[in-house]
């Protein structure tokens, strides 16, 4: 019976790790499939670890008391949530972090001989993913008839401008994994991408980028204080957001300051719209927020006068807004207003203590020429989904969750080979 147990441990070992080694080709082909590689490594590397010697995998790590608050005030937060699958969105996500943990304890423990041949594959993968992500993201220019080619199987290709939104935060995880000398090869990579972004459209992408090189910029020459700055800038830009937006709506912010080429070409002014009605509905119900994802498919009560006012604005919301008569949006597109309308201050508040606690941990967790790279993930991070992406999308939770867990697993493979040949001797 025990060598049987033995076997099933081994092989869903094998088999998670294995799984979780192709989310390097799912982010240059094909990014929604993040969740179900990360639920099918997940599921097996848990049957492993409950079949293993150590059982106890989800206890709350030191220090991170204030995320365990947060994630309780989410599932609270679905009880007053109007939207019919807040449950079942909060249980995905729930899971994704369950997932996460599974991997990052199974590839923790392999032996010290497979865990570095994993860890090799595993960079091969990233590298791989980046490169793919790379050569696809610009398909606009050396095959612009890609759509009416393609027919149907477009969506795999266009699914290319979130694999450049997760193109930067990759880049820096392979920079905290490989030696000093060679991250000259990562800095060239980013800056490689800069300009595949720009040409490719992706405004998201391009956002990230910036963001991810403010970070590592901010990390290299304001090092003592790059967590501080950090979260103050995210405290004010969530803490704020509602009347920075509504006054940006009522003064045209972006007609009057906003870059020619945007507001020609781009959506800011009908974005701004938007974000102008999830501020206004926000102030309504400000401590406690409308409930978990009870931002999709928003339609609020007095909805046509939010439309007037809207038509009145400017004419390519007009444009817009004719074609578009049911809900505001699919989703806010705004990370703060997001997280403002559906947990209220109270629940933003939380938010900001477990960001805290999350970014000393990161502070006292690596190494001193690895942070820089870190704050650069996290701006990347934060840059792609800052005006885009929904926060509860399952591919977007699963990135993180992938992403996190892969930074746990280099860190730990290169503080162990510093320790082994020397901290200085490694790193420089």
């Amino acid at each position: 019976m025990l060598s049987q147990t033995s076997k099933l441990f081994e092989i869903s070992t094998y088999v998670g790790l294995g799984i979780f080694l192709l989310i390097g080709p799912a982010h240059g082909l094909a990014v929604k499939s993040f969740a179900p590689i990360l639920a099918l490594s997940g599921l097996a590397c848990l049957v492993a670890a409950l079949l293993g010697r150590n059982r106890i995998i989800l206890s709350l790590p030191q220090n991170l008391s204030f995320i365990s608050v947060f994630i309780a005030y989410l599932f609270v937060s679905v009880f007053w949530s109007d939207n019919d699958s807040a449950f079942e969105r909060f249980f995905i996500f729930l899971s994704v972090i369950i997932f996460g943990m599974a991997v990052v304890h199974n590839g923790k423990n392999l032996p010290p001989q497979q865990f570095r041949i994993w860890h090799r594959l595993l960079l091969a993968s990233i590298t791989i993913g980046c490169l793919l992500a790379m050569i696809l993201g610009p398909y606009n220019i050396y095959w612009p008839q890609a759509q009416s080619d393609l027919g149907p199987d477009f969506e795999i290709l266009r699914q290319v401008n979130r694999s450049l939104v997760v193109l930067p935060i990759m880049l820096m995880v392979l920079a905290v994994a490989v030696r000093k000398p060679y991250r000259y090869l990562v800095l060239l990579a980013l800056l490689a991408s800069l300009i595949i972004s720009y040409f490719s459209n992706s405004q998201s992408a391009l956002l990230a980028l910036l963001v991810a090189l403010a970070g590592l910029a901010m990390g290299f020459f304001a090092a003592s204080i790059s967590r501080f700055i950090i979260w103050a800038c995210l405290a004010f830009a969530l803490l704020a957001s509602p009347l920075l937006h509504i006054a940006s709506f009522e003064n045209k912010w972006v007609a009057k300051y906003g870059p020619e080429v945007i507001v020609e070409k781009g959506s800011a002014e009908i974005r701004e719209w938007i974000f102008y009605v999830y501020a206004k509905e926000t102030l309504k119900q400000p401590v406690f927020g409308h409930g978990f994802r009870s931002s999709r498919n928003f339609h609020p009560a007095n909805m046509q006068a939010y439309f007037t006012e809207g038509m009145e604005s400017s004419e390519r919301t007009k444009n817009f807004l004719r074609g578009h008569t049911q809900t505001i949006a699919q989703h806010p597109h705004n990370i703060f207003l997001q997280t403002l309308y559906e947990l209220g201050y109270l629940g933003a508040l939380l938010l900001l203590a477990a960001a805290w606690q999350f970014l000393k941990r990161i502070e006292d967790t690596f190494l001193d020429d690895q942070k820089p790279w870190i704050w650069g993930a996290i701006g990347a991070g934060l840059g792609g989904i800052m005006f885009s992406h929904s926060v509860w999308q399952s591919w977007s939770m699963a990135m993180w969750s992938s992403c996190i867990a892969i930074l746990i697993i280099l860190r730990n493979h290169t503080q162990d080979e510093a320790s082994l040949s020397g901290t200085k001797e490694f790193h420089e």
